[in-house]
């Protein structure tokens, strides 16, 4: 008689997510030369964050939600949550110069059209961020307002977009 095949272990809450499955991102083009994991890890140290942490939250957040998704285009990697109905709220993950970031957000936003996204938008800190959202040449709307960032409310920019 043999035995009975053994179940594999459900990973509960508490448990390590698994931060590699988790962080596959939907490829664009064939000119990335990073995976999202190692493009992750990099800008989250820029940011000062602890890279380990944001790769396991971010894990976490796409295995518990099925509308958090990972694009990557090139070296960038935008984090996609869609939060109504044709409404999607982004972030970058990135190692390219501001005028190649220009582009991945052009490309991200022909990407989420053709998927029946009609709105998106996001936030950011830095003010350099504002040329970067001039540089897509997209009719984005810049205005300022309060957000969680890191434990504490901060004054940031709110980027949004009609498709």
């Amino acid at each position: 008689m043999t035995p009975a095949p053994q179940k594999k272990p459900v990973i509960a809450p508490q448990q390590t997510p698994d931060v590699m499955g988790a962080m596959k991102a939907e490829k664009v083009g064939s000119d990335s030369t990073k995976t999202p994991e190692e493009i992750i890890r990099t800008d989250s140290a820029r940011q000062g964050l602890d890279p380990v942490r944001v790769l396991k939250g971010l894990a976490s957040d796409k295995k518990n939600n099925p509308q958090v998704k990972t694009v990557q285009i090139g070296n960038t990697v935008f984090l996609v949550k869609q939060v109504e109905l044709g409404t999607v709220e982004s972030h970058i993950f990135t190692s390219e110069s501001p005028q190649v970031i220009a582009k991945r957000y052009a490309a991200l936003v022909n990407i989420l059209k053709s998927q029946g996204m009609k709105r998106g938008y996001t936030y950011s800190d830095q003010p350099g961020f504002k040329k970067v959202a001039e540089m897509t040449g997209l009719p984005v709307k810049v205005t300022q307002t309060t957000q969680p960032m890191g434990g504490t409310i901060k004054p940031v920019y709110k980027f949004e977009l009609e498709f």
